[in-house]
Formats: C-alpha cells, structure tokens, sequence
C-alpha cells in the first residue's frame, strides 16, 4: 500500500492515540495475474476516521488526484451545507467539523420547536392544527379591542418616544450609506441560501463589486454594465449564456478585472470594432473558454497585470499581447502555447511561463532587464542559463527545473537572489562561490543535475537559508565546516543524498542547525514557505510559493508547496563511516531522518527517541550493531521505521508504534528475534531452531544416523583415494623401466 500505513485512528493525541490498519482489499489470483502493477493508495482523511483506499490498477496519479479532489470537494459542500443549517457563526468550516453543526442544526431545531400550546380555555393543544388555532386566536384577541370609545386623549400625558426629527429621518429616502451600513453589518452566515440567480443592480455609485466564489447562475445582468464607477470588479461562477467581452469596455474607470468559470465568454466583438480599455491596470481571465484569442480586438494602452492561465491557449503568443508595451506582469502557465515569439516587455518584473512552451529557444529572455521573479519550468529549453538572466540586478526567483539545461551554472547571480532551482537539469561543473554573496537566500536547490565538486562549505553562513538540495549530483569527499559562529541557522531542509561524500557524519553542523532544534512558536496548520508574495488588487494576487521532490517515508514526493513544518535530513546513499552522533536527537522538529546506505557502524543512539515529531526513520544498509533502544517506542507519531540490512541483535521492542511496524522492517538481521518475526526469542538471543520430530517420523531416521553415515563414507572415500593413487604410481613405474630397457 502506497501512503500512510494505517487507515483507521482514534484521532486523539499522545498516549491515547491508536492507528490501526482495518482497511484491505481482497482480490481473485486470476484478476492479480491480469494486473501485476495493481498498488493500493491511501487517500486523504477528509475528515473521516477511515482512510479511504483506491485500488489502482495502472496506478495512474491524475485520476487519483481527481478523486481526491470529488471526494475533498463533496466532504467541504457537506460540512457547509450543516454549518449554515446549524446557525454557528463563531466556528469555520473546512475543519472537520460536520459532526458538530448536524448536532447544533438538531438541538437548534428542538429548541425552536413548539411542541404544544395552551388555549384560553385551559384546552391543551399538541397537533400542528390545533397549535396553529391556538395561536391565531391568541393574536387576533391582543390586536382587537371592545372599547368603542376614542382612546387619544388617554395618551396626552405620555411623553413621545418618537421624536419629529427621529420621525423625518425614518419616512425619508434610504441613502446608499445606510445600505453599506446595514449590509456590513450582517454576519455572513445569517442568511444562508442556495444556488441563485443575481438580480439587477442600479447603485451608480457602486465602486467596487466581488461576486467571486459565490455558487451564482444564470445569464451576468446588463444592468452591471450600467455601473460607470466601478473600479474593480470580479466574476467567477457557473454562468450560462454568452457573454460578449467588449461590454466590459463601457466601464470606463475600471481599473481591475478577474474573470473565472466562464463556459462562453466571446472575445471577438459583435461589429469587430476595436474597443479600447482605458483605464485598466489589471486583468485576470482563469479557466476561460478562450476562442479565437488570437483575432480580438483590445486595446490595453495602461495594462500592467496579464494572468491567462489555465485556458488551452496554443499556438504563438497573440499579437495583441506584444502590442501592450507597458506589462510588468505576464503569467501565461498551464497552456499549450509553442513560443513567445517577438519579447518587447522591456518593463517586465514578474514572468510565468510553467508548462507552456515546446520552443527550446531562451534568448528572448535577455531584453528583460528589470525581471524579479522567474518561472521557466517544466518546459523543454535546452540552452545554457543565461548570463544575462542571472545578472539581473533585481532577479529574487529564478524558477528553473525539469528542463534540459546544460553546461555550468552562471559564474554571478543577482546579490537579492532568494530562490535558485534549476533541479531536474544536466547542468555540470563546479558551483559557483558567488552564491555566498546572495545573503538574501532562502531556497537552494540544485538536485538531480551532473554538478562535480566537494561540499559547498562556503554557504554556511549564508543567515536566512532554509531548504538545501544538493541530491543526486557527482558531489564527493568528505564535509569538513568552516570555522564560523552560526552555520545554516535556519535550515530546515537538508538533502545530499545520492551523492559521494565519504568520511564521518557532519556532526559539527547537526550540532550548530538551530531553527531544527526548537518547537516553540511553530505553526501547526499549512502554512508555506513562500519567497514573494505580488499585491494587485484585492481580488488579483500573485503568490509565489516554492516547491521541491523529496523523498518522505520511502516515497518520492513532489511538494508544489512546501509546509514549515516539513523538517527533514537526508544523506542517505553516500560513503559515510562512523557511529551516528547523539546529536540527532536534540533536532526536535526534524519529521524525516534518513541515513540508509552507507557505512554507518555502532549503535543506534537512545537520543533518537527525544524526536517526538519523527514520521519517517530509515537507518536501513549500514554495518549498525548493538540492541534496538527501548527508548524508540516514545516516538508516537513514527509511520515508517526500516533498520532492515544491519548487525542489530536482541529482542525487538514492544508498544505503542512499534506494534504496528511488519517484519520488512527488520529483515537482514540475524541477531533481532520477536515479534514481528517468526523467530522467538530466549534471553534476548533468538532460539535455535532443529529438525523437528516430524522430519525424523517422515523419513525413518534422524541426525545421528546420518552423521554416522557420512563419516564412514567419508574414511571408505579416503582409503579408496588411496589405492587408486598407488596403483597409479605403480603403473607408471613400470613403464618408465620398460622405456628404459628398449
């Protein structure tokens, strides 16, 4: 099963947490032979305490990835639809929490139930008819009267409450102010409701209209087209209809506009007259149905913010596109477009273009000089990195993996560089020492690459770096550290494994990382670790989050967002020798520890157990002795343990995780006995195993006869060597005599 081992947990916290795995799959021999691949994936939670499994036969990840996503969604849209029944304002949905709104929509709905009714004639009344005339009779006696006198002049001693300016104000017109006011002030889930259609809107004043992230339907209302003040405005539900694009052009003042969810939107105008958009600033158009982009009429003379992505565009960037001289932000990702063509964005800060392009040409990139923020990824560019890319003195992220770049890393980079990645590439060489100049860095990540040199000491002090990849390259010798005060204070991802470092763990740096070492303060929900974060408008944001593959639990896993608290070393698949520091166990953060595949000799330290946010262990393919620590089952939340391939010995643990763990885990060690292996333990050494009684009962006989056999055999061998070795010596005397005599 891929995924966490378990699928079932109590989900309480500490000593009283319980996983188990009650969830499998049972299959016919014949269907395993038509699918030998099949794998068995644990998705998410989803706020159920069983773990949903997926048989999957070919293993295909977008389709699992798509029934997570229904299965997230229907989960979401049911906690809503209770939360809004339930009436409770002062706790989110998306937090699990389905259970507790059902129960609150109950009680509340006994609590407002009338159950019965007492009438004026003492008569107890419990049926929905006889509460309804109960309660009409009632009404109708308190608001009629049986004087037939004038009561005024009984109120002349009365002093009003109502005053003639209090009166004016309400009898006369609503103000657009008092409507904000009023607006504002209801709580947004004190009048749930479901799928609708808008209605017209006449407010000329309005400036600012969000519609977004509603469930609206129906046609957009002309009227919208009405509201000449409007600055910003943002569209996105399931609209039916057609909708012409040039209407928007009649906004004159708008200054941002985000369209999404659009299955018509008709970008070619009904007369092909060219409209001109004044004014904006900034456009957004997600998941749009993007027909005949390239024959549109615009004219965008001050547009600085362009976001198309996600619509299928192909072919060359369109025309109307390079025409718009005053960009500082294009994102184009998730296309299918073939080039950029022409690249006259002199201005340009902020460029996207992950997944798009088939062209393997970059030069276009050097007429860019004010660039901060560059993504290149997941295309087929098969360059060099640009000189001139790497120089740009404002370059923050540079966004380059899973291309096919080669030749060496530029000799200078920007010194306000923060992210570098250009994983996944065939660059070589040495890495460059100019890198110790970007004090700014944050993420470093140069993996899967041919890069040849020694450990880059130099980077050490480098004060804000957090994620170091250096797996999977040609890097040898051993890491010797620079003698400085704070080195790598706040690293938080250390990856060097499948590489050629040899010589003794680094110790004096898993001593001196810090930022691993305390909890306090960290954030326990998904927060990111992002380098820059683009404020457009209130509703058009760009937030450039950062992303590796790591390998979590066994798994290679590709994090488009990494978590803070996604703490983790791994040098495993190295030439390191030596006993593991006690060191370890003081990185109390650290969810990952990986240190398979080397040469690793002595125990396994007690400190390990201190780790209390270990997930993932794997010490597997050393030359490790000694008994496994007690002190290991303190690590309630460990998913994954391997200490297979090593010279441990003594009686495996008991309790808590360890009882959760299956005998792959240990394989390979012929001195472990105990539960989970077959092998019963005496003393703490693993019980010699003989021929049982049966074997002796099926075969007639036992050992002793078959000793006793073979060592005569072996003395009726021996002599028989003998003789045979005489005669033929005998033999050969003769006939060396009888050539003699002739």
């Amino acid at each position: 099963m891929i995924g966490r081992s378990f699928t079932w947990s109590n989900r309480r916290r500490g000593d009283e947490l319980i996983q188990e795995r009650l969830d499998q799959f049972l299959v016919e021999v014949d269907w395993q032979q038509l699918y030998p691949n099949a794998t068995v994936l644990r998705l998410l939670e989803s706020g159920l305490d069983h773990s949903p499994l997926l048989l999957d036969s070919n293993h295909g990840g977008d389709i699992i990835s798509e029934i997570e996503d229904k299965l997230k969604k229907a989960l979401q849209n049911e906690e809503s639809y209770w939360k809004d029944k339930s009436r409770v304002k002062w706790l989110k949905s998306d937090d699990q929490n389905t259970t507790f709104f059902h129960h609150k929509f109950r009680n509340r709905t006994r609590r407002n139930k009338i159950w019965q009714l007492t009438g004026s004639d003492g008569e107890v009344a419990t049926s929905n008819a006889g509460i309804a005339s109960v309660a009409e009779s009632y009404f109708k006696d308190i608001f009629s009267s049986t004087c037939h006198e004038n009561p005024e002049p009984l109120f002349t001693d009365f002093e009003p409450k109502v005053t003639a300016h209090m009166n004016h104000r309400l009898l006369g017109p609503v103000t657009m102010e008092e409507v904000k006011r009023a607006t504002f002030n209801i709580h947004p889930q004190s009048a749930p409701g479901d799928n609708g259609h808008i209605s017209a809107i006449s407010s000329h004043s309005l400036q600012y209209l969000d519609l977004c992230r509603n469930k609206l339907q129906g046609n957009v209302p002309k009227s919208m087209f009405n509201l000449v003040n409007l600055t910003e405005l943002c569209l996105s539900s399931k609209w039916s209809g057609s909708l012409y694009f040039s209407l928007f052009s009649k906004l004159q003042n708008l200054k941002a506009l985000s369209l999404s969810g659009f299955n018509s939107l008709l970008l070619a105008s009904e007369t092909n007259v060219s409209y001109q958009f004044t004014n904006l600033l900034s456009l957004q158009l997600l998941q749009v149905d993007l027909t005949n982009i390239s024959k549109i009429l615009w004219k965008f003379p001050k547009l600085q913010t362009l976001v198309l992505s996600e619509n299928k565009l192909e072919g060359n960037v369109p025309k109307w596109i390079h025409d718009i001289h005053s960009l500082e932000r294009l994102k184009l990702s998730q296309n299918q477009l073939s080039s950029i063509g022409q690249f006259p964005w002199y201005q340009l800060k902020y460029l996207d273009l992950f997944n798009l392009l088939t062209d393997d040409n970059i030069s276009f990139i050097c007429n860019a000089t004010s660039l901060q923020i560059v993504n290149l990824s997941h295309n087929k560019f098969k360059d060099t990195i640009p000189q001139c890319l790497a120089n740009s003195p404002d370059l923050q992220d540079l966004d380059l993996p899973m291309n096919k770049f080669h030749g060496t890393l530029p000799s200078t980079f920007s010194r306000d560089l923060i992210s570098l990645n250009p994983n996944g590439n065939q660059l070589e060489g040495h890495l460059p020492r100019s890198l110790s100049n970007c004090k700014d860095l944050i993420d470093l990540n140069l993996g899967n690459n041919q890069i040849e040199d020694t450990f880059p000491n130099w980077l050490q002090s480098l004060p804000y770096l957090e994620i170091l990849v250096l797996q999977s390259n040609k890097l040898y010798g051993p890491i010797v550290s620079l003698k400085t005060k704070d080195m790598f204070p706040h690293l938080l991802i250390f990856d060097i494994s499948s590489n050629h470092f040899s010589g003794q763990l680094p110790k004096v740096y898993i001593k001196s990382f810090q930022a691993m070492k305390s909890v306090v303060g960290v954030q326990t929900s998904f927060y990111y670790i992002k380098s820059s974060y683009v404020f457009i408008t209130k509703e058009i944001e760009i937030e450039y989050h950062e992303s590796m593959t790591a390998t979590m639990k066994g798994l290679r896993t590709n994090f488009e967002k990494i978590p803070e608290f996604l703490v983790s070393i791994d040098l495993s698949s190295n030439r390191f020798e030596g006993e593991i520091p006690d060191d370890f166990g003081e990185l109390h953060r650290l969810i990952g520890l990986n240190l398979s595949h080397n040469n690793l000799n002595g125990p396994v330290p007690h400190s390990l157990g201190n780790l209390s946010n270990l997930e993932s262990l794997d010490l597997s393919s050393n030359m490790l002795t000694g008994k496994i620590p007690d002190e290991l089952t303190n690590l309630i939340s460990l998913e994954v343990l391997n200490l297979s391939s090593n010279h441990l010995e003594g009686t495996i643990p008991r309790g808590k995780q360890f009882d959760t763990f299956s005998n792959d885990s240990y394989e390979e060690n012929m001195g472990l006995c105990g539960f989970p292996l077959s092998i019963q333990c005496n003393n703490n050494v693993p019980q010699q195993q003989y021929p049982s009684s049966e074997a002796e009962d099926k075969f007639g006989f036992g050992w002793k006869p078959v000793a006793i056999g073979y060592a005569c055999g072996m003395v009726f061998g021996i002599g028989l060597g003998c003789c045979v070795f005489l005669n033929w010596k005998t033999s050969m005397a003769c006939d060396h005599l009888w050539r003699q005599k002739n």
